[in-house]
């Protein structure tokens, strides 16, 4: 009995280490890694989105001189290096977000949870 459950720990141990030798540490900004954990085994396609997210979901265009940007909230980025969401404190919504870059003439667009699925589902 006891050599069972010796087993049968050092399997939970082993599958559950496993899981996290997969994760993208950089999720953890924002994720613990149980949750990151969670989300490999009970929605895996959402951790990929995640993941391709990290290094996909934003970048940089010139503000649109026709349109009123009024409304827009102006964050500081740092254009010279990769831009990541979640070191923005920023979240994939279900639309694109944008963000007017302080002290620039620059906008930073988040792709959406769409945008970044479908761009997982046809890249090739």
């Amino acid at each position: 009995m006891k050599k069972q459950f010796l087993i049968l720990t050092i399997s939970a141990f082993v599958t559950s280490f496993s899981y996290a030798q997969k994760a993208d540490v950089r999720l953890e900004k924002k994720y613990s890694q149980k949750e990151i954990t969670q989300m490999i085994q009970d929605n895996p396609a959402q951790y990929n989105v995640l993941v391709y997210a990290l290094d996909h979901a934003c970048y940089v265009i010139d503000k649109p001189v026709e349109k009123d940007l009024s409304g827009f909230t102006t964050i500081p980025v740092d254009v010279s290096k990769p831009i990541n969401f979640l070191d923005l404190g920023l979240e994939i919504k279900d639309q694109n977000q944008y963000f007017l870059i302080q002290g620039t003439s620059k906008m930073l667009v988040v792709k959406s949870n769409w945008v970044l699925n479908h761009e997982l589902t046809t890249k090739k």
